[in-house]
């Protein structure tokens, strides 16, 4: 069994509530960094998820809900098994595809009312891996 190190690290910019925020997980033994979600933009109003370090060309979906997890997704499900860190997540309508980088992107228009409250994690697909939940 080899030991392993992890460097975490979050970053938020904002004015007034507006403004974008990120969380980088690293693996320092393999040198490999691991599913990145951020966001950018205003809440409320339009804002952009953006997703690094995903298997290239792979769906990737960005679920979201009001409560922190665990939530463990059900053996009907792509990545049966997978633990979410969001509670009572949607999984459904927020599916975008990776590019060759592993770089995908989706933009939204976030409401008033999911502004600092929603929890939104990405989901790898193809590895299943997850990221770190961010809060716009």
């Amino acid at each position: 069994m080899s030991n392993s190190v992890a460097i975490v690290g979050a970053h938020y910019d904002g004015d007034n509530g507006a403004g974008s925020g990120s969380a980088y997980l690293f693996d320092v033994e393999g040198g490999t960094p691991v599913l990145t979600l951020e966001f950018s933009g205003d809440c409320p109003g339009q804002g952009a998820f953006t997703v690094t370090n995903a298997t290239p060309g792979a769906k990737v979906a960005l679920v979201y809900g009001f409560g922190d997890g665990p939530t463990t997704i059900a053996n009907t499900l792509p990545c049966a098994g997978t633990v979410l860190d969001v509670g009572n997540p949607n999984l459904a309508n927020r599916i975008t595809r990776a590019d060759a980088n592993g770089v995908a992107d989706l933009n939204t228009n976030l409401p008033a009312a999911a502004c600092g409250r929603v929890r939104v994690q990405a989901l790898d697909l193809s590895s299943c891996e997850t990221s770190d939940v961010v809060r716009p």
